[in-house]
């Protein structure tokens, strides 16, 4: 397993071996166990944050999800849009597909 070092005050050390001693566990799973806790917080929040502009923006994913005529886009989609007109291939009537 990968190993992460944090440094600590002798003072906040002090507190983390205390606290780990009083809970019956080593100062190391104690900083796991408040790392992953932490995790699971922020990831929650993260999930509630990304609903909540989902549903504020509802509206313009619809759209950004739609082709002109209303139709889904495809993956192509996005990439043929963002081409610059310079550089975009313009259609030939006269060669077969059109371009």
């Amino acid at each position: 397993m990968p190993q992460l070092t944090i440094d600590l005050t002798a003072v906040e050390l002090r507190a983390l071996t205390s606290l780990a001693h009083g809970l019956g566990t080593s100062p190391e799973e104690l900083a796991r166990e408040a790392v992953l806790a932490w995790l699971g917080d922020r990831n929650a929040r993260m999930g509630e944050v990304g609903k909540s502009v989902a549903a504020r923006h509802a509206d313009v994913l619809c759209r950004l999800g739609e082709g002109p005529g209303g139709e889904p886009r495809t993956p192509h989609d996005g990439v043929r849009d963002a081409t610059p007109d310079a550089v975009r291939p313009q259609a030939d009537p006269a060669a077969p597909g059109g371009l």
